[in-house]
């Protein structure tokens, strides 16, 4: 396929007062980390992208803001980890778990430079402007409504039941996809669509392919900000000023992580993982977390500790879509799936599936017959990339989730520190980085 043009998007046609149709060779809807490095690597090749996003950047979003060992070395592989990236936020180099009996700590390792607790606003930004750098254009507060193959009748998107997967194929025809920008209404018509919105993807949804809930969890994410006058984070003298922590008490579990150079940031999740505990939170999330911080780490401070409007996610924290590729429309990040990380997995899978989809699209846009078997390459690849880290992740859920078992479990990596970094070591997707092979043009 030739391109001429190398960026940007096609001519518009005009089809109504509010109405324009685009082409371009690659939508992706959703600009987090995953979305916006997928859309870099293929302007990188040469073709024209356009993100769209229901948000204006810079956004505030409390979610994933650890970003792990694994993930800062793949930035850095990718020539990502330039400018404010290369300092931003607080670098992890330990990380706590523990339960009123016990505290293991365990350290990790630099793969070339140690994880980072940074802010999502500054991430996702980073990565959205060394995109549009490159070639990639974005359209803010742009809202996904409908998508169409050809003659096939545009389907709403907050009913997946009006799908059937099995009516038509979609690599007969290039999709069509309607969005909302204000008051007009722009049709894109991509060779090649990304879905890269998240747990909730419209365009997951769109083409019949929502995640599959594995186990109840609610989670609340919060950015708590330590004013003036309180010298530290109450439970930083405890925790170490270089280290996370994941604290568990009964069906409790919290994760807390500094995102600010002074530590006068911090993000905290709270998971809870019954019904009742997750509609107690829901009330008041601010008072639930601020009581159970203060259980946890008693001090007066919390009074004047600031608490932001949290990032409310009530799902479920396995969640697996039936496919991750639908003729030539590709899921990426956690829309391809998500398993609750164990420590900030999440930035490192949502890049690796952004590496694999562009390689495999760039692939389909040079030779548009080798679609079915690129794409059957990449839902392969992404996931014997997630099999072991997952296979892992299960195996410290079921060790942690019970009270004898964590009992044992925590007494184990207290007394033997060197299993925990053992551990630590590959939940960082320290190795699996460490192991990374270039991608080849030729499948296996």
């Amino acid at each position: 396929m030739e391109v001429s043009q190398p960026h940007g998007v096609g001519p518009a046609e005009d089809v109504g007062p509010t109405e324009r149709v685009v082409s371009t060779d690659v939508l992706v809807v959703g600009a987090g980390p995953a979305g916006a490095v997928t859309a870099l690597l293929l302007a990188r090749k040469g073709w024209r992208v356009t993100v769209v996003d229901r948000q204006e950047f810079p956004r505030r979003k409390p979610c994933g803001e650890f970003v792990n060992n694994g993930a800062m070395a793949a930035l850095h592989r990718l020539g990502l980890l330039t400018g404010e990236l290369t300092e931003a936020g607080r670098p992890i180099h330990r990380w706590q778990l523990r339960s009123r009996q016990h505290r293991a700590t365990g350290r990790f390792q630099p793969t070339p430079v140690y994880g980072r607790g940074i802010p999502r606003e500054v991430l996702d930004t980073a990565l959205l402007r060394q995109a549009e750098r490159e070639g990639v254009t974005f359209h803010p507060k742009t809202r996904f409504e409908q998508l169409s193959w050809g003659a096939i009748e545009a389907r709403d998107t907050t009913d997946p039941t009006q799908h059937d997967p099995t009516e038509h194929s979609p690599t007969e025809h290039s999709p069509t996809v309607q969005l909302r920008k204000g008051d007009e209404t722009i049709l894109f018509r991509p060779t090649v669509l990304v879905g890269a919105g998240g747990l909730r993807c419209p365009v997951a949804t769109a083409i019949g392919m929502p995640s599959v809930s594995r186990r109840f969890s609610a989670s609340m994410s919060f950015r708590v900000r330590i004013p003036t006058g309180v010298s530290r984070f109450p439970g930083e003298e405890e925790c170490g000023e270089d280290a996370g922590v994941l604290v568990m008490e009964g069906d409790l579990t919290l994760g807390a992580t500094p995102v600010s150079a002074d530590a006068s940031e911090w993000n905290v999740t709270v998971v809870a993982k019954t019904p009742s505990l997750a509609k107690e939170m829901s009330k008041n999330p601010q008072r639930f977390v601020r009581s159970f911080l203060a259980r946890l780490w008693p001090s007066s401070a919390w009074d004047d500790v600031e608490i932001d409007t949290p990032s409310h996610n009530s799902s479920a924290f396995h969640r697996t879509p039936a496919r991750t590729t639908y003729g030539n429309t590709v899921l990426v990040g956690d829309a391809a799936g998500y398993y609750d990380p164990f420590t900030g997995q999440g930035i490192y899978q949502a890049l690796r599936s952004a590496e694999l989809a562009a390689h495999s699209l760039d692939l389909v846009l040079g030779d548009p017959s080798s679609g079915p078997e690129v794409l059957a390459w990449y839902r392969r690849s992404l996931k014997r990339e997630r099999r072991r880290t997952h296979s892992i992740q299960r195996g410290i859920d079921w060790a942690l989730q019970s009270g004898y078992r964590r009992r044992v479990s925590l007494a184990v990596l207290t007394r033997l520190p060197s299993a925990f970094d053992f551990i630590l070591k590959y939940t960082s997707d320290a190795d699996s980085e460490l192991r990374h092979r270039p991608l080849k043009q030729r499948l296996r």
